[in-house]
C-alpha cells in the first residue's frame, strides 16, 4: 500500500480511505483494467447490435486486454505464485477471467432466447470462445517468443474464431 501511495503521490492514509485492504485494491485494479477494454455496453443483453458485430467488438477488446503489457506481466506474476494456493491468483481469476466469462455467458443466453444460437452450456461456451481467441499467441507472448500478429492478421484470427464459434453453436434446423 505504501508503494501505491508513493506512486499516486498521496499519503498511505488516503489510499486506505479508498481501499480498506490490499485485496480490495487488487480487485479494483483488475476490474478497472478489464473495464478499460470492455465497456459495460458491450455486455448489455438488451443492445440492438448484430451478434457477429458484438462478437467482433468483444473479441477485439479481449485481445487488446490479454496482450497488453500489464496483463501479460500479471499473468506471469500469477503463474510464478501458482505453486500453492494464491489469494491474489484467486482474486485475479474472480475479477478478471471469471467475470469476463460470466458476462459473455449472459450474451450467449440472450442469443439462445433470441433464436440466434443454440448453446447448451453458455458459461462453458464463453470459456471456449476466449481460449480460442488466445490461441497459441498467448502462450508465445507469455514466454516472450512472439507477440500478437499485425492488425490484418489479428482480424483474420478474430473472424476465424467467430466463424468456428458460430458454426459450433448454430441453431439446428432439426427438432
Amino acid at each position: 500500500m505504501e508503494a501505491v501511495a508513493e506512486l499516486a503521490q498521496v499519503s498511505k492514509i488516503t489510499v486506505y480511505s479508498h481501499f480498506s485492504s490490499k485485496d480490495e485494491l487488487f480487485r479494483e485494479t483488475v476490474f478497472t483494467k478489464c473495464s478499460q477494454h470492455w465497456p459495460e455496453d458491450l455486455f448489455d443483453v438488451g443492445a440492438n447490435t448484430a451478434l457477429r458485430a458484438r462478437l467482433r467488438a468483444i473479441a477485439g477488446g479481449f485481445l487488446d486486454l490479454v496482450f497488453s503489457k500489464e496483463v501479460l506481466n500479471m499473468y506471469r506474476l500469477m503463474i510464478g505464485q501458482g505453486r500453492g494456493s494464491s489469494r491474489f491468483g484467486s482474486l485475479f481469476w474472480e475479477y478478471g477471467p471469471e467475470l469476463s466469462i460470466q458476462r459473455f455467458a449472459r450474451i450467449l443466453e440472450a442469443a439462445n432466447r433470441a433464436g440466434e444460437l443454440q448453446v447448451p452450456n453458455p458459461r462453458l461456451a464463453a470459456s471456449y470462445f476466449f481460449v480460442l481467441l488466445k490461441g497459441e499467441y498467448h502462450v508465445q507472448s507469455l514466454l516472450g517468443a512472439a507477440m500478437l500478429p499485425n492488425a490484418a492478421a489479428r482480424q483474420i484470427h478474430i473472424d476465424d474464431v467467430i466463424d468456428m464459434f458460430l458454426r459450433a453453436y448454430a441453431r439446428s434446423s432439426q427438432p
